[in-house]
């Protein structure tokens, strides 16, 4: 489900959205067979849906814009303006996983913060981005399933370690990313 205008959006807690024409809000829905690995690792899925983002945009963009994942959900340049966010939503009946995978980002708008477009200096077709974003989600997940969480696992420091941070936000970064890493694959084992 892809919406013009966004009015009653949330993020992680009880953070709520606006987001104007120009942005680009969906929502993947999905379920997943119980037996698939991605089921045993369901937090993997608000990252591989990032890494997604992050490739989508360079699709598009011809790898002009540097924008990478600030752990955990969120989309940023490498000077420090979000733009943008993952949020995903899941429940399971016994039988199957139902996911709802909510995605917004700063495309063409002009308000309330920096946009691709005025990063690149070209507007975006957000159907076109939404349908890569989309195509580079469903390659990640078949990848994922068949080769499992750890070769994954190095995708998402190499996104997070590419965002240019300064070495000690970058330090305290990488060990925090780490440490959950290490939580999620102890949890799924």
């Amino acid at each position: 489900m892809l919406a013009d205008v966004q009015i009653k959006g949330r993020g992680r807690g009880k953070n709520h959205w606006i987001s104007p024409v120009g942005s680009m809000c969906f929502s993947l829905h999905f379920s997943l067979h119980p037996t698939a690995y991605l089921t045993k690792k369901l937090p993997f899925v608000q990252y591989i849906t990032a890494i997604a983002a992050v490739q989508a945009v360079d699709a598009l963009n011809g790898s002009k814009l540097d924008i990478h994942i600030k752990w955990p959900n969120d989309i940023y340049t490498s000077d420090g303006a979000k733009i943008g966010g993952v949020l995903v939503n899941c429940s399971s009946n016994g039988s199957v996983t139902k996911l709802c995978v909510g995605v917004g980002m700063n495309v063409n708008n002009a308000e309330p913060t920096t946009s691709l477009a005025k990063l690149s200096g070209k507007s975006f077709d957000i159907s076109e981005l939404a349908k890569k974003l989309c195509f580079y989600f469903a390659e990640e997940v078949e990848v994922f399933n068949r080769c499992g969480h750890e070769q994954f696992v190095n995708k998402i420091l190499q996104q997070v370690v590419a965002s240019g941070q300064n070495s000690e936000n970058y330090c305290w970064q990488y060990k925090t990313v780490m440490l959950l890493l290490k939580q999620l694959i102890q949890m799924a084992i």
